[in-house]
């Protein structure tokens, strides 16, 4: 009885078994091949699935992708499906994440039905990172890891995968940086697109995207010396020329500074280009300073919108560049001492010449200083003129004037406009006009030495500063009485100083005022000589100044005549070395006050005597003296008349006799 109705069951199920679902799983040759960095659908693995008897619908698929490669290779895996051939046809029935690193088991949710004797194609893709690593792998072996599928039903699976998928190796472009000659060489101040360094990109496998570019600036210059940094390709040379600009950054910074330049520069797969690096110098960068680019040390370094495989062979052979600024020496060129006319104009009162060198420069303003004794009414306009080739107003050219209604001292700035070669000279001249009603005897002066002119360029060139106090004090006077023909001064043995002075053709001469001063600007009286008056004949004067200073003296002739008008000779200066103190006195004779004149070799106080012509000392004063020479005054008002004689103990070894009235 039981071995009927097992039979029985037997024969009751096999019509089932007949229609049960079948799946067979096969793999489909993917060939091995390079993907792109950034690219999409690439194939790495593709499984037929045939379908026998009743339809079936896949719910999920399991797979392992193997290989090298990392977490930031893979943006996302797909999953397509195509009912007739292994490519991919039409959308995407699920995807996920790839962000994972080899190697690892994706499963996907999808819904796909097969029918009944029908086949299809699953396809399995990646898309690669713009950023991928190049030469890491992506592999799905059928063999070891079979594609694994979930179905609503629970089919008889026949797996017939094998490892015949290559394996896909991502490709980046390869890239090669190979630095470019740069001489050594100056760059100007002021001037643009100087080239520092040059790189060319050689590209292979792929194109390039290339977005930004960092390169290290160093060398000496500071944050003032560069205003931009430049960025230039060009295709085919290294060289600016056909090269098109494609940004610049602020160059206000210190060296070394490292900057980062955005740019948008496509290159195609087997070419090449030349990127330029350029800075513009500031109109006032530092002579001197330099800028430099060490491909060795400090290699440009590129982004790319990919990640492209590098070989840089970046070296060190951009030389230095060096700022260079025009070299500007100043020179003061004689002008001599005269008198300077009432109501007159383009009166010369300095000239200092100016020697450039290297590269030509551009004046634009120039300051000096007009001392002397001169008040707020002597002058009207102060002007400048430029004479290119001697010192001299014939051939000159007026360049401006500014008001010269200023008492000494005082500074002036003048705007001026004034471009001079490389290589070339000019003299510039300071003049003044004097007012009709200018007072006679003041002076004016500019000092090369303490206040040298000082000018201003449109750049920055270092200046040599030559200038020296080589230009005469200029004295406002009339017209001379007579005809001076020489004015000299000598040191005799004794330390003292003969002055001596010819005239010619005087007329209606009254008188010689001496005036000495040991600074050339404030000047004292020392001594009053008649003059002849009236004369066809040539007159000597002389004078001897007994008590000098110790070092320069200047001495001056105010030269009077009946009508009392006036005027001055030229300034003379000698150099008197004094070895012992000199005592002077005047008046001689005395009514009440005498004046003493003492040349002191130091800062002391002296005791002075007065004594009768019997011998007695009579009267005593004391007085502090400072080095050099002290003008003192001592009362005698109540001393009778009679010959007295004043002296000082162990100090002065000549007694001076004086009359009393």
């Amino acid at each position: 009885m039981k071995t009927f109705f097992s039979l029985l069951a037997i024969i009751f199920f096999m019509p089932l078994l007949s229609f049960a679902q079948t799946v067979t799983l096969s793999t489909s040759p993917v060939a091995a091949s390079n993907i792109a960095q950034g690219t999409s659908n690439n194939i790495v693995y593709v499984v037929k699935m045939d379908v026998a008897a009743l339809p079936v619908t896949a719910n999920s698929i399991s797979f392992t992708l193997t290989g090298t490669h990392d977490n930031n290779d893979l943006t996302t895996v797909n999953i397509y499906f195509n009912p007739v051939a292994p490519t991919i046809s039409g959308g995407a029935l699920t995807g996920g994440s790839g962000l994972f690193a080899a190697p690892h088991t994706y499963t996907l949710g999808m819904f796909q039905t097969i029918a009944a004797g029908a086949s299809g194609y699953f396809i399995i893709a990646v898309n690669t990172a713009a950023t991928a690593t190049n030469g890491n792998t992506i592999k799905v072996n059928g063999t070891a890891n079979p594609v694994v599928f979930g179905f609503t039903t629970a089919p008889t699976i026949t797996n017939n995968q094998t490892n015949i998928a290559g394996t896909q190796t991502i490709l980046g472009a390869g890239v090669t940086l190979t630095s470019s000659p740069v001489a050594a060489a100056n760059i100007a101040q002021g001037t643009n697109s100087n080239i520092v360094y040059i790189v060319k990109m050689d590209v292979v496998s792929l194109p390039v995207s290339v977005n930004s570019i960092q390169f290290t600036l160093t060398g000496t210059h500071d944050n003032n010396d560069l205003t931009t940094a430049g960025i230039w390709f060009n295709p085919s040379a290294p060289s600016l020329s056909g090269a098109t600009p494609l940004t610049s950054v602020s160059g206000l910074f210190a060296a070394p500074h490292t900057y980062t330049a955005v740019i948008i520069q496509n290159i195609a797969a087997g070419a090449s280009g030349y990127f330029i690096i350029t800075v513009n110098t500031a109109a006032a960068a530092t002579t001197g300073n330099t800028v430099k680019i060490n491909g060795l040390a400090n290699p440009a370094i590129f982004g790319f919108s990919t990640a492209p495989a590098i070989t840089n062979n970046q070296t060190d052979i951009a030389g230095t560049q060096t700022i260079l600024g025009a070299g500007v020496t100043l020179t003061s060129s004689p002008v001599a001492a005269t008198n300077i006319a009432q109501g007159t104009n383009n009166n010369i009162a300095y000239i200092v010449k100016m020697d450039v060198v290297s590269l030509p420069v551009s004046v634009n303003s120039i300051q000096f200083t007009l001392t002397g004794t001169h008040d707020n009414n002597d002058l009207t306009t102060a002007g400048i003129w430029f004479n290119p080739s001697a010192p001299s107003l014939s051939g000159a050219t007026p360049l401006t004037s500014v008001s010269g209604l200023f008492a000494a001292p005082h500074t002036y700035t003048a705007v001026i406009i004034q471009n001079i070669a490389a290589g070339a000279s000019g003299y510039f001249i300071i003049t003044v006009n004097t007012d009709v009603a200018a007072t006679t005897g003041n002076t004016i002066k500019v000092n090369g030495l303490a206040n040298p002119a000082i000018f201003s360029f449109a750049t920055a060139p270092p200046v040599t500063n030559n200038q020296t106090d080589a230009a005469g004090i200029k004295t406002i006077g009339s017209t001379l009485p007579l005809t001076l023909l020489s004015f000299t001064a000598n040191v005799n043995n004794t330390q003292e100083v003969q002055l001596q002075w010819k005239t010619a053709g005087e007329l209606n001469t009254k008188d010689f005022e001496v005036e000495w001063s040991n600074d050339e600007l404030h000047f004292s009286k020392i001594a009053v000589i008649q003059a002849a008056g009236n004369s066809t004949q040539n007159m000597h004067y002389p004078y001897l100044h007994k008590l000098p200073a110790d070092g320069n003296n200047y001495y001056r002739l105010k030269i009077r005549d009946i009508d009392g008008g006036f005027t001055y000779s030229p300034v003379i200066k000698i150099n008197v070395v004094v070895t012992k103190v000199k005592i002077a006195v005047f008046p001689n004779p005395v009514i009440d006050f005498v004046n003493l004149q003492v040349q002191s070799l130091k800062n002391e106080a002296i005791l002075f005597y007065l004594h009768s012509a019997d011998g007695k000392t009579v009267a005593t004063k004391s007085f502090g003296l400072i080095k050099g020479i002290n003008l003192l005054s001592w009362s005698l008002q109540k001393l009778a008349p009679g010959n007295y004689f004043i002296s000082a103990v162990n100090k002065y070894f000549k007694t001076i006799k004086i009359i009393k009235h």
